[in-house]
C-alpha cells in the first residue's frame, strides 16, 4: 500500500449485517496472497504476503470521540471499499454516506460488493424494489 493508505479496505455495513462484516473482515485479513503474486505492483502498492489491515468500525472506533471525522479519515486512508450489500444496507443512511464519500475520494475502481441478501438492481430488473441490495450511490455507478 502507498504511504497515505493505512487500510487495505474499509468495510461498510449495517448492524443487521454485522455477522457478514465480521466474517469478511476475518477472511480478508487472514487471506494469504499466493506466492506467484507477491511482489507485484498494484495501483495501491506492492503485494506482500497478506492484504493488510482492514477497517471495521466496531474494531477501530471504540475510543473515538468524533465518529464522523474518524470515519472520513478511515475512508481517506483506505485502498478499497468492501460493501456488505443487503436490503438493510440499501436503506441505511450511514452505508449510503460511506459509499458516497469513498466514491468522491477514490472513484469506483476499487469498490467491491459482498451480496449478503437481496437482489442487485432489483427495480431495474422488474423485481420487488424492497429486494434491492445496493445503496443508491452503487446503483448510480452500475448504470
Amino acid at each position: 500500500m502507498t504511504n497515505n493508505l493505512r487500510y487495505a479496505a474499509f468495510i461498510s455495513y449495517t448492524q443487521a449485517d454485522r455477522t457478514w462484516a465480521r466474517w469478511a473482515h476475518h477472511a480478508l485479513e487472514t487471506y494469504s496472497i499466493p506466492k506467484a503474486l507477491q511482489g507485484r505492483q498494484t495501483p495501491v502498492g506492492e503485494l506482500g504476503g497478506r492484504l493488510g489491515k482492514l477497517f471495521l468500525d466496531e474494531a477501530e472506533l471504540s475510543s473515538s470521540s468524533d465518529l464522523t471525522a474518524s470515519l472520513r479519515q478511515a475512508l481517506e486512508e483506505s485502498a478499497s471499499l468492501v460493501v456488505i450489500c443487503s436490503p438493510d444496507a440499501a436503506r441505511s443512511p450511514q452505508v449510503r454516506e460511506e459509499v458516497k464519500t469513498y466514491l468522491e475520494l477514490h472513484g469506483p475502481d476499487r469498490v467491491f460488493c459482498l451480496i449478503a441478501d437481496g437482489r442487485p438492481s432489483a427495480k431495474k430488473r422488474g423485481l420487488d424494489p424492497k429486494l434491492e441490495c445496493f445503496p443508491e450511490p452503487l446503483l448510480q455507478e452500475t448504470e
